[in-house]
């Protein structure tokens, strides 16, 4: 027997069928309002002192004997330390929070709680432990700010192998990476396929990973990074140098934006919560010319990013050398949704010279470029050597020139800190 509907259970169903319609256009409405990132669109270019977005302060890092740095690749600083992570030497040098030296930790070996090199580094503040991560050896060391060895997880390569080239400090509990195992070689017995969930956390106590969210899986990786083999002489195939893309940008400890540039949606990442921030376009699946974001930075008013267009694919043995100033940088204003190409300089360094292409390092250079653990902060570093040839001490203002004016060529950089308005 059918049971008769009400006019009462009419008007539910009605109800509920018009709730159902406002809630869909509500999420529309909100999807359409992600910023749109379109890549194949030159935005309008917008020449930039840096003092006009950020507050700026130079640290020269004390040179000793024993402080000397080789490359300043990995770096972080809070309110007490500057810690420095070189990755020509290996070793950790610890500074206070005004560029004076206090010590170095050095354990290159091969004993227990000893490393041969790392690859990845990160530092938790609170806890006072430092995390490095080596490529070769599949392995993960804590130590503390004195340098006491205080764990290691080694991780089975057959069951998983971990190529971590950056490891971050998510919270209390976790570091959040990127594997980017993907090695499209021309030899196959060298290949080796992507990982298609290649976003993790990793327990700072026990070393397990897990996954960061299904959502990031990706059923047809591209290239992380554009790197080429070439042809020799000898039919051998060799390196040649490239452009590695970046996958995270973070803002202090409390927003991660996941860059996967096989998908169109860019994801922030917080309080273990994966939501949608930003539409890339078009489509990764039917671009002509592979065009990628390779994140610098994440603040509460701005994303900055690199355009690195592929114009080829990495099979294709052709010997191509990637000139690394042909990926400019750009700005989100996530106030606004504005986008616009960046130039951008310091009048305390030259009028003249942008940070960006010039002076390598600078704002946002192609090397030591970071955001700090605080929010609205990144750090980038100036090496002596590097300025004397492009910047003229009589062009130089205010601190930096009375720091520049007494480093001499081969002393430890400057760090630059820049905490955006």
């Amino acid at each position: 027997m059918k049971t008769p509907i009400t006019l009462t259970t009419l008007c539910l169903l009605l109800a509920f069928s018009l709730s159902s319609c406002k809630q869909s256009s509500r999420n529309d409405f909100s999807n359409s309002e992600l910023p749109v990132i379109d890549l194949e669109k030159e935005y309008p270019v917008k020449r930039i002192d840096i003092h006009e977005i950020a507050d700026v302060e130079y640290i020269p890092l004390e040179t000793t004997d024993e402080s000397l740095i080789g490359n300043a690749y990995y770096n972080a600083i809070s309110d007490k330390y500057i810690v420095i992570a070189d990755a020509k030497y290996y070793q950790i040098l610890i500074f206070d929070r005004q560029g004076k030296f206090i010590r170095a930790i050095n354990k290159t070996g091969q004993g227990p709680g000893e490393y041969i090199s790392f690859h990845a580094f990160d530092v938790d503040f609170d806890k006072e432990e430092l995390y490095l991560y080596s490529l070769g050896q599949y392995k993960l060391w804590v130590y503390s700010f004195e340098g006491k060895f205080l764990r290691e997880f080694k991780y089975d390569v057959n069951q998983k192998r971990l190529d971590l080239k950056r490891i971050d400090n998510f919270n209390q509990d976790y570091l959040i990476t990127y594997n980017d195992v993907y090695w499209p070689s021309p030899y196959p017995e060298h290949r080796r396929e992507a990982d298609k969930t290649p976003y993790y956390l990793i327990n700072k106590e026990n070393g397990a990973i897990k996954i960061v969210d299904k959502q990031l899986t990706i059923p047809h990786p591209v290239p992380p990074y554009l790197d080429r083999m070439v042809q020799g002489p000898s039919g051998h195939y060799n390196w040649t140098v490239g452009y590695q893309l970046n996958f995270i940008a973070r803002n202090g400890s409390s927003e991660y934006l996941l860059v996967e540039n096989a998908k169109d949606t860019l994801y922030l990442f917080e309080n273990q919560t994966l939501k949608p921030s930003i539409i890339r376009t078009p489509s990764i699946t039917t671009m002509k010319d592979k065009r990628f974001i390779s994140p610098c930075a994440l603040t509460d008013k701005y994303f900055i990013y690199r355009r690195v267009i592929l114009d080829h694919d990495l099979d294709q043995q052709e010997n191509t050398w990637y000139d690394k100033d042909k990926f400019p940088a750009y700005i989100l204003n996530r106030t606004n949704n504005e986008i616009f190409q960046v130039e951008v300089y310091d009048s305390n360094l030259s009028m003249e010279h942008t940070l960006n292409s010039k002076l390598r390092n600078g704002f946002p250079g192609n090397g030591a470029f970071h955001s700090s653990t605080s929010n609205n902060q990144v750090i980038s570093v100036h090496y002596p050597h590097q300025l004397d040839s492009k910047i003229d001490i009589n062009t130089c203002k205010g601190k930096f020139k009375e720091i520049y004016s007494k480093i001499k060529e081969d002393d430890n950089p400057i760090l630059v800190v820049y905490t955006f308005k």
